[in-house]
């Protein structure tokens, strides 16, 4: 009688076994599915794809964020905007940036470059704003002796 009841019992486990064994190949199946479909890319950590998964999050090496959140050159205080300013105004290409700015390399141009071109309207946006500020503080300050007098020479306007 005990032989029986130790077989049944062997069995048991051996179905309980087989069963933990299927369900754990098939998640880890699943699992690996999931990751081998291509997923869009997000530019923070913190979107989300219908509320579910954080979707891959896409890097610029050598750019951080500022406690203002402006996108930086690392281990500098050159924002991302400065570099694009001088690409824009100047028609300068990355070899021409970094030999103007040696302290940066050639990567961290590129990293800034690639930033931009990846966020476009919000970092052309951001310059407008910075354009609008300056001529906001120029038409408040009152022109001085020096200006009144390049004015008058005709070197202002």
């Amino acid at each position: 009688m005990q032989t029986t009841l130790d077989a049944a019992n062997d069995i048991n486990v051996k179905a309980n076994v087989k069963a933990d064994t299927q369900r754990l190949t098939a998640g880890i199946v699943e699992c690996l599915l999931s990751l081998s479909k291509p997923r869009p890319y997000a530019s923070q950590a913190s979107d989300f794809v219908e509320g579910e998964y954080i979707v891959s999050t896409l890097s610029y090496p050598h750019i951080e964020f500022g406690t203002d959140g402006a996108a930086m050159v690392s281990g500098t205080t050159i924002k991302v905007v400065e570099i694009v300013q001088d690409h824009l105004a100047h028609h300068w290409h990355a070899e021409d940036i970094q030999r103007q700015h040696p302290h940066l390399s050639l990567a961290q141009v590129h990293a800034a470059l690639t930033y931009y071109y990846d966020h476009q309207q919000q970092v052309e946006a951001d310059i407008d704003r910075r354009l609008r500020r300056v001529a906001e503080i120029k038409g408040r300050r009152a022109d001085g002796t020096i200006q009144a007098k390049l004015r008058q020479l005709g070197h202002l306007p």
